[in-house]
């Protein structure tokens, strides 16, 4: 079974597809810190060195150290906005100008070079507004898979709070994976954007303290498919 880690930030709450999240996006941070605290040697890609925009899979992400990764099947493409707009549907980047745009056709796949990784992590802007969920599925080097639902909202035609909220979705996995697909139930009508994609190498969970969440929704960090999952708050991260 899969080890996730997932935290989300409602969108703005009266113009979301023209506003962007309000920060901090505590929820997110938090995902992201804890995520990071099980993975060693990590790298980003931001995609704001090397890119341009509206330029087409396939697109190949240069890691320094991990070697590369390259994205493609999919009509999906590169975006610039600049801060603080959003593309007018409630996308943007989670840093900088650029960021990934989901396609009209086919899921996102992910392949990696090299064939020791065994963690990635990436922020989602706009997931799941237009009733699309997201599933991730992982594909293995020994050839097994694993499919993810993450627990996002699923929002109707762009409104508030689902349309350009901010989510971070991290796998540490135990075993070296050779692809990941990014798809989701809506493909073509529910898209949005990817940023600030992280590969790393996974080392043993550590665990996380906590207790239940009192602002916006949950941090998840699950164990199991079926997300019985620990709710944590940011403050108590260690």
């Amino acid at each position: 079974s899969l080890t996730t880690y997932f935290g989300h930030d409602d969108g703005n709450p009266t113009t979301p597809e023209t506003v962007r999240a309000p920060t901090p996006w505590t929820q997110h941070d938090a995902a992201k810190a804890a995520f990071l605290l099980n993975v060693t040697g990590e790298e980003t890609v931001d995609f704001e060195t090397g890119y341009v925009d509206d330029q087409v899979n396939p697109l190949t992400l240069t890691f320094s150290v991990l070697g590369t990764a390259t994205l493609s099947v999919s009509s999906g493409f590169i975006n610039q906005v600049i801060p603080p707009a959003t593309n007018g549907t409630g996308r943007y980047g989670t840093s900088g100008e650029f960021y990934y745009s989901t396609g009209a056709t086919g899921d996102d796949l992910l392949t990696f070079s090299r064939t020791d990784i065994t963690a990635f992590g990436y922020s989602g802007v706009d997931v799941g507004d237009f009733a699309g969920q997201l599933q991730v599925t992982v594909h293995f080097v020994d050839t097994t898979t694993e499919v993810w639902e993450p627990p996002h909202m699923v929002g109707a035609l762009g409104a508030s709070p689902v349309a350009g909220s901010v989510a971070f979705f991290g796998i540490p996995a135990t075993k070296p994976i050779a692809t990941v697909e990014f798809g989701n139930t809506a493909a073509g009508s529910d898209v949005f954007a990817l940023d600030d994609f992280i590969i790393a190498l996974a080392m043993a969970p550590i665990g996380v303290p906590g207790a239940p969440s009192t602002c916006g929704a949950p941090l998840i960090v699950s164990s199991c498919p079926q997300l019985c999952a620990v709710t944590v708050p940011a403050p108590t991260l260690v």
